[in-house]
């Protein structure tokens, strides 16, 4: 199982109101979260970190799922956008498994093999000459 690019999304942590536990959230504003298992991991990863500093987190985060509209009948210079909150029940128990198989990674003499069926593998390869 892959690290997730924790970096490459916008991700805040908001209190909840009503249970003062923390729901991490993400926000993705331009593919739909469902089919976006990185935008799972990336929560699922959060909650993880979070936990691991003491703080009480919640199992459900939220996605902000935000879509500008393109049925208007003009631009007029304003994006209008549709908005909808995605709920996401995260199960972190992947997590210290997924880090245990990086650092074995990066303490291998060797780097792995390239992997013909992961685009990042192969962009690597082709990158390094391979």
């Amino acid at each position: 199982m892959s690290l997730p690019a924790v970096a490459s999304e916008a991700t805040s942590c908001v209190s909840s109101l009503s249970t003062n536990a923390i729901n991490s959230s993400t926000f993705a504003t331009t593919r739909s979260c469902s089919a976006r298992g990185g935008y799972k991991r990336q929560m699922e990863f959060y909650q993880w970190l979070l936990r691991r500093q003491g703080l009480p987190v919640a199992r459900r985060g939220w996605f902000v799922y935000c879509n500008a509209r393109r049925d208007l009948a003009s631009f007029d210079a304003r994006l209008e956008f549709r908005i909808k909150l995605i709920p996401y029940d995260g199960d972190d128990g992947w997590v210290e498994g997924a880090l245990e198989a990086v650092r074995e990674t990066l303490r291998a003499p060797e780097p792995p093999a390239v992997n013909g069926e992961c685009e990042y593998c192969l962009f690597a390869a082709r990158w390094a000459g391979a």
